[in-house]
Protein backbone atom coordinates (compact mmCIF):
# COMPACT_ATOMS: atom_id res chain seq x y z
CA UNK A 1 0.00 0.00 0.00
CA UNK A 2 2.88 2.39 0.72
CA UNK A 3 4.14 1.85 -2.84
CA UNK A 4 0.69 2.83 -4.08
CA UNK A 5 0.89 6.14 -2.27
CA UNK A 6 4.44 6.78 -3.45
CA UNK A 7 3.12 6.40 -6.98
CA UNK A 8 0.34 8.85 -6.16
CA UNK A 9 3.02 11.31 -5.03
CA UNK A 10 4.82 10.97 -8.36
CA UNK A 11 1.57 11.57 -10.22
CA UNK A 12 0.69 14.61 -8.14
CA UNK A 13 2.92 16.95 -10.13
CA UNK A 14 5.95 16.85 -7.84
CA UNK A 15 9.28 17.16 -9.61
CA UNK A 16 12.67 16.49 -8.03
CA UNK A 17 14.27 18.85 -10.55
CA UNK A 18 12.06 21.73 -9.52
CA UNK A 19 12.41 20.95 -5.82
CA UNK A 20 16.20 20.75 -5.90
CA UNK A 21 16.79 23.70 -8.20
CA UNK A 22 16.26 26.55 -5.76
CA UNK A 23 14.94 27.09 -2.23
CA UNK A 24 11.84 28.83 -3.56
CA UNK A 25 8.75 29.85 -1.60
CA UNK A 26 10.56 30.50 1.67
CA UNK A 27 8.22 33.27 2.85
CA UNK A 28 5.18 31.18 1.88
CA UNK A 29 6.62 28.19 3.75
CA UNK A 30 7.13 30.26 6.90
CA UNK A 31 3.55 31.54 6.71
CA UNK A 32 1.99 28.07 6.36
CA UNK A 33 4.25 26.46 8.98
CA UNK A 34 3.43 29.18 11.53
CA UNK A 35 -0.29 28.81 10.77
CA UNK A 36 -0.21 25.04 11.31
CA UNK A 37 1.96 25.25 14.42
CA UNK A 38 -0.69 27.49 15.98
CA UNK A 39 -3.11 24.60 15.55
CA UNK A 40 -4.95 26.21 12.65
CA UNK A 41 -6.26 24.46 9.54
CA UNK A 42 -5.68 25.77 6.03
CA UNK A 43 -6.69 24.97 2.47
CA UNK A 44 -3.86 25.90 0.10
CA UNK A 45 -5.00 26.09 -3.51
CA UNK A 46 -3.63 27.27 -6.83
CA UNK A 47 -3.28 26.44 -10.50
CA UNK A 48 -1.82 23.17 -11.74
CA UNK A 49 1.97 23.16 -11.64
CA UNK A 50 2.30 26.31 -9.53
CA UNK A 51 4.28 24.46 -6.85
CA UNK A 52 1.70 23.33 -4.28
CA UNK A 53 3.09 19.82 -3.83
CA UNK A 54 6.67 21.08 -3.70
CA UNK A 55 5.73 23.53 -0.95
CA UNK A 56 3.69 20.90 0.93
CA UNK A 57 6.71 18.57 1.01
CA UNK A 58 8.93 21.38 2.26
CA UNK A 59 6.40 21.99 5.03
CA UNK A 60 6.38 18.28 5.90
CA UNK A 61 10.18 18.31 6.25
CA UNK A 62 9.97 21.45 8.40
CA UNK A 63 7.42 20.09 10.90
CA UNK A 64 8.58 17.05 12.85
CA UNK A 65 6.04 14.26 13.10
CA UNK A 66 3.80 15.63 10.36
CA UNK A 67 1.95 13.27 8.04
CA UNK A 68 1.94 13.84 4.28
CA UNK A 69 -0.56 11.77 2.33
CA UNK A 70 -1.59 12.39 -1.30
CA UNK A 71 -5.13 11.36 -2.11
CA UNK A 72 -5.43 8.11 -4.02
CA UNK A 73 -8.68 6.25 -4.57
CA UNK A 74 -10.44 4.13 -3.47
CA UNK A 75 -11.48 5.66 -0.16
CA UNK A 76 -10.83 2.43 1.75
CA UNK A 77 -7.15 2.34 0.80
CA UNK A 78 -6.70 5.97 1.76
CA UNK A 79 -8.36 5.44 5.14
CA UNK A 80 -6.24 2.35 5.82
CA UNK A 81 -3.06 4.21 4.87
CA UNK A 82 -3.93 7.07 7.23
CA UNK A 83 -4.74 4.57 9.99
CA UNK A 84 -1.34 2.97 9.38
CA UNK A 85 0.46 6.30 9.82
CA UNK A 86 -1.37 6.71 13.14
CA UNK A 87 -0.54 3.12 14.22
CA UNK A 88 -4.22 2.16 14.37
CA UNK A 89 -4.86 -1.58 14.14
CA UNK A 90 -7.20 -2.21 11.16
CA UNK A 91 -8.61 -5.33 12.84
CA UNK A 92 -10.56 -6.06 16.02
CA UNK A 93 -11.33 -9.22 18.00
CA UNK A 94 -14.70 -10.88 17.46
CA UNK A 95 -15.50 -14.33 18.85
CA UNK A 96 -11.81 -15.06 19.30
CA UNK A 97 -10.75 -14.16 15.77
CA UNK A 98 -9.49 -11.07 13.96
CA UNK A 99 -12.13 -9.18 12.00
CA UNK A 100 -11.39 -6.22 9.77
CA UNK A 101 -12.79 -2.96 11.05
CA UNK A 102 -15.27 -1.16 8.84
CA UNK A 103 -14.30 2.07 7.14
CA UNK A 104 -16.55 4.02 9.49
CA UNK A 105 -14.95 2.40 12.55
CA UNK A 106 -11.50 3.34 11.28
CA UNK A 107 -12.58 6.93 10.60
CA UNK A 108 -13.92 7.28 14.14
CA UNK A 109 -10.64 5.97 15.59
CA UNK A 110 -8.65 8.19 13.24
CA UNK A 111 -10.58 11.23 14.43
CA UNK A 112 -10.01 10.31 18.07
CA UNK A 113 -6.28 9.72 17.53
CA UNK A 114 -5.83 12.97 15.58
CA UNK A 115 -7.65 14.91 18.29
CA UNK A 116 -5.50 13.31 21.00
CA UNK A 117 -2.03 13.55 19.41
CA UNK A 118 -2.67 16.49 17.04
CA UNK A 119 -0.05 15.74 14.38
CA UNK A 120 0.01 18.11 11.42
CA UNK A 121 -1.90 16.30 8.68
CA UNK A 122 -1.13 17.29 5.08
CA UNK A 123 -3.46 15.90 2.42
CA UNK A 124 -2.50 16.56 -1.20
CA UNK A 125 -4.84 16.46 -4.22
CA UNK A 126 -7.66 17.20 -1.80
CA UNK A 127 -10.02 18.33 -4.58
CA UNK A 128 -10.53 14.66 -5.46
CA UNK A 129 -11.63 13.56 -2.00
CA UNK A 130 -15.31 12.50 -1.95
CA UNK A 131 -17.91 14.35 0.09
CA UNK A 132 -18.12 11.79 2.92
CA UNK A 133 -14.42 12.07 3.67
CA UNK A 134 -14.47 15.87 3.27
CA UNK A 135 -17.13 15.95 5.99
CA UNK A 136 -14.85 13.99 8.32
CA UNK A 137 -11.98 16.41 7.63
CA UNK A 138 -14.23 19.32 8.59
CA UNK A 139 -15.18 17.49 11.79
CA UNK A 140 -11.49 17.02 12.57
CA UNK A 141 -10.79 20.76 12.44
CA UNK A 142 -13.72 21.25 14.83
CA UNK A 143 -11.59 19.19 17.21
CA UNK A 144 -8.60 21.52 16.66
CA UNK A 145 -6.60 19.15 14.46
CA UNK A 146 -4.05 21.14 12.37
CA UNK A 147 -4.76 20.10 8.76
CA UNK A 148 -3.29 21.40 5.53
CA UNK A 149 -5.31 20.56 2.44
CA UNK A 150 -3.58 21.03 -0.91
CA UNK A 151 -5.93 21.35 -3.86
CA UNK A 152 -6.50 22.59 -7.37
CA UNK A 153 -10.04 23.85 -6.90
CA UNK A 154 -12.57 23.84 -9.74
CA UNK A 155 -13.57 27.44 -10.40
CA UNK A 156 -16.63 28.58 -8.50
CA UNK A 157 -17.08 25.37 -6.49
CA UNK A 158 -17.20 25.38 -2.70
CA UNK A 159 -15.68 22.02 -1.81
CA UNK A 160 -14.65 22.78 1.77
CA UNK A 161 -16.76 25.23 3.75
CA UNK A 162 -14.93 25.35 7.08
CA UNK A 163 -11.33 25.59 5.91
CA UNK A 164 -9.73 29.04 5.60
CA UNK A 165 -8.47 29.43 2.04
CA UNK A 166 -5.09 30.70 0.91
CA UNK A 167 -4.04 30.90 -2.72
CA UNK A 168 -0.49 30.04 -3.71
CA UNK A 169 0.40 32.66 -6.30
CA UNK A 170 2.72 32.14 -9.29
CA UNK A 171 6.43 32.85 -8.96
CA UNK A 172 7.65 36.36 -9.54
CA UNK A 173 9.48 37.11 -12.79
CA UNK A 174 12.86 37.15 -11.06
CA UNK A 175 12.25 33.86 -9.24
CA UNK A 176 11.19 32.40 -12.58
CA UNK A 177 14.37 33.74 -14.18
CA UNK A 178 16.55 32.24 -11.43
CA UNK A 179 14.72 28.91 -11.65
CA UNK A 180 15.12 28.66 -15.43
CA UNK A 181 18.81 29.52 -15.16
CA UNK A 182 19.41 26.89 -12.46
CA UNK A 183 17.41 24.20 -14.30
CA UNK A 184 19.39 24.89 -17.47
CA UNK A 185 22.65 24.40 -15.54
CA UNK A 186 21.37 21.14 -14.03
CA UNK A 187 20.41 19.75 -17.41
CA UNK A 188 23.47 21.06 -19.25
CA UNK A 189 21.41 23.26 -21.55
CA UNK A 190 23.10 26.37 -22.92
CA UNK A 191 20.69 29.26 -22.81
CA UNK A 192 21.46 32.88 -23.52
CA UNK A 193 20.21 35.60 -21.19
CA UNK A 194 17.65 36.51 -23.85
CA UNK A 195 16.34 32.93 -24.00
CA UNK A 196 16.14 32.70 -20.20
CA UNK A 197 14.20 35.97 -20.06
CA UNK A 198 11.85 34.78 -22.81
CA UNK A 199 11.06 31.50 -21.04
CA UNK A 200 10.67 33.22 -17.66
CA UNK A 201 8.23 35.77 -19.04
CA UNK A 202 6.14 33.22 -20.96
CA UNK A 203 5.95 30.70 -18.11
CA UNK A 204 3.59 32.91 -16.08
CA UNK A 205 5.35 31.95 -12.85
CA UNK A 206 4.42 28.26 -13.17
CA UNK A 207 7.44 26.08 -12.19
CA UNK A 208 6.24 23.01 -14.09
CA UNK A 209 5.83 25.00 -17.30
CA UNK A 210 9.29 26.49 -16.83
CA UNK A 211 10.72 23.01 -16.31
CA UNK A 212 8.94 21.75 -19.41
CA UNK A 213 10.34 24.60 -21.48
CA UNK A 214 13.90 23.82 -20.35
CA UNK A 215 13.36 20.11 -21.08
CA UNK A 216 12.18 20.99 -24.58
CA UNK A 217 15.29 23.10 -25.11
CA UNK A 218 17.44 20.19 -23.94
CA UNK A 219 16.13 18.02 -26.80
CA UNK A 220 16.12 20.85 -29.36
CA UNK A 221 12.36 21.37 -29.44
CA UNK A 222 11.31 24.92 -30.12
CA UNK A 223 8.57 25.87 -27.68
CA UNK A 224 5.74 27.50 -29.55
CA UNK A 225 3.82 30.35 -28.04
CA UNK A 226 0.22 29.24 -27.81
CA UNK A 227 -2.79 31.47 -28.03
CA UNK A 228 -4.11 31.68 -24.51
CA UNK A 229 -7.48 32.95 -23.51
CA UNK A 230 -7.50 35.91 -21.23
CA UNK A 231 -10.23 38.38 -20.56
CA UNK A 232 -10.81 42.10 -20.97
CA UNK A 233 -13.44 43.68 -18.78
CA UNK A 234 -15.76 45.81 -20.94
CA UNK A 235 -17.79 47.17 -18.01
CA UNK A 236 -16.58 50.81 -18.39
CA UNK A 237 -17.29 50.79 -22.14
CA UNK A 238 -20.78 49.41 -21.64
CA UNK A 239 -21.53 51.93 -18.89
CA UNK A 240 -20.48 54.83 -21.13
CA UNK A 241 -22.66 53.47 -23.96
CA UNK A 242 -25.65 53.17 -21.62
CA UNK A 243 -25.15 56.75 -20.44
CA UNK A 244 -25.09 58.00 -24.04
CA UNK A 245 -28.30 56.12 -24.81
CA UNK A 246 -30.00 57.61 -21.75
CA UNK A 247 -28.85 61.08 -22.84
CA UNK A 248 -30.28 60.39 -26.30
CA UNK A 249 -33.61 59.45 -24.74
CA UNK A 250 -33.72 62.64 -22.67
CA UNK A 251 -32.89 64.72 -25.72
CA UNK A 252 -35.83 63.13 -27.49
CA UNK A 253 -38.07 64.02 -24.56
CA UNK A 254 -36.71 67.59 -24.54
CA UNK A 255 -37.37 68.25 -28.22
CA UNK A 256 -40.60 66.27 -28.04
CA UNK A 257 -39.34 63.74 -30.58
CA UNK A 258 -41.03 60.43 -29.84
CA UNK A 259 -38.83 58.58 -32.33
CA UNK A 260 -35.68 59.49 -30.39
CA UNK A 261 -37.36 58.50 -27.12
CA UNK A 262 -38.37 55.10 -28.50
CA UNK A 263 -35.01 54.49 -30.20
CA UNK A 264 -33.09 55.47 -27.08
CA UNK A 265 -35.23 53.24 -24.86
CA UNK A 266 -34.96 50.21 -27.16
CA UNK A 267 -31.21 50.68 -27.61
CA UNK A 268 -30.75 50.90 -23.83
CA UNK A 269 -32.68 47.64 -23.33
CA UNK A 270 -30.64 45.86 -26.04
CA UNK A 271 -27.38 47.16 -24.59
CA UNK A 272 -28.38 46.03 -21.11
CA UNK A 273 -29.25 42.51 -22.32
CA UNK A 274 -25.96 42.33 -24.20
CA UNK A 275 -24.10 43.40 -21.09
CA UNK A 276 -25.80 40.71 -19.00
CA UNK A 277 -25.00 37.98 -21.53
CA UNK A 278 -21.36 38.81 -22.00
CA UNK A 279 -19.10 41.64 -20.90
CA UNK A 280 -15.84 39.98 -21.75
CA UNK A 281 -14.02 39.23 -24.97
CA UNK A 282 -10.92 37.14 -25.45
CA UNK A 283 -7.54 38.60 -26.23
CA UNK A 284 -4.33 36.91 -27.27
CA UNK A 285 -1.44 36.72 -24.88
CA UNK A 286 1.81 34.86 -25.43
CA UNK A 287 2.42 32.18 -22.83
CA UNK A 288 3.42 28.55 -22.58
CA UNK A 289 0.42 26.28 -22.15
Amino acid sequence: MQARFKKALQNSGYSDSVAQALPLRNSEKIFVVETLMRGQALLMFGDWGVGKTHLALQIKDEIAGSIYLPWASPVGDFVKALAGYLSIDPTRQSNGRDVRKTQQELLVEIGDELAKTKPVLIIDKAQSIPVTLRNHAEQWIDRSVPILLVATLPQGRELYLKFPRWKLKPLSYWDSYRLVKELAIQKGVELSSHQIRAIASKGNGNPQLLLRAVNEKSIDIETEVDAATDWIDLTPVVLVALCLLIVLRYIGQGVNNSNLVIMGGLAAVVARIGYMLSTKVSKRQAQIK
